[in-house]
């Protein structure tokens, strides 16, 4: 919006800038006989007021530019503060990454400590356990059989007459 003005006041001024030029021209050149009129031209009163005018438009326009760098030397004031705070937050950030880790190997030793002390085993030791379980299950269900059939033969050895 800013712009809008500024290019609007620029034109004026520059639109006015250039009446005056060729005011200006026309009457240097006007004593040789050489009439360079452009267009139609008013009186000294209107010419005048077209040069204050253009006096007014030119320090609406510096007025404005002023603006503009104030707004632009805010704008960078601004975008350095807050690439410092990016810089702080991002040393603040490896700092916690860092905190976070050592609570982590804490939590992982005391948890480790706890499972000890209670005598809570870990997944390996539970899955080790359970092979363990099942293998001594299955030695033991093949030597009770075994230990039964050599009770049958016994008997049948035994009393020969049962067997029949």
């Amino acid at each position: 919006m800013s712009l809008e003005i500024v290019s609007n006041v620029f034109s004026r001024v520059l639109n006015d800038y250039i009446e005056v030029i060729n005011a200006l021209l026309r009457a240097l050149f006007k004593p040789y006989g050489i009439d360079l009129r452009i267009g139609s031209s008013g009186s000294i009163d209107e010419r005048l007021a077209k040069i204050d005018q253009a006096k007014s438009n030119l320090s609406e326009a510096l007025v404005a530019i002023d603006d503009l760098k104030l707004a632009a030397q805010q704008n960078k004031r601004e975008t350095e503060d807050a690439l410092l705070r990016m810089e702080k937050l991002k040393e603040d950030k490896i700092d916690l990454e860092m905190h976070v880790q050592t609570l982590r190997q804490l939590a992982d030793t005391d948890t480790e400590a706890f499972r000890r002390i209670a005598g809570i085993l870990s997944p390996q030791q539970i899955r080790r356990e359970r092979i363990l379980g099942f293998t001594s299950g299955v030695l033991a269900s093949i030597l009770a059989s075994g230990v039964v059939w050599l009770i049958v033969q016994g008997i049948k050895w035994i009393f020969p007459t049962l067997a029949k």
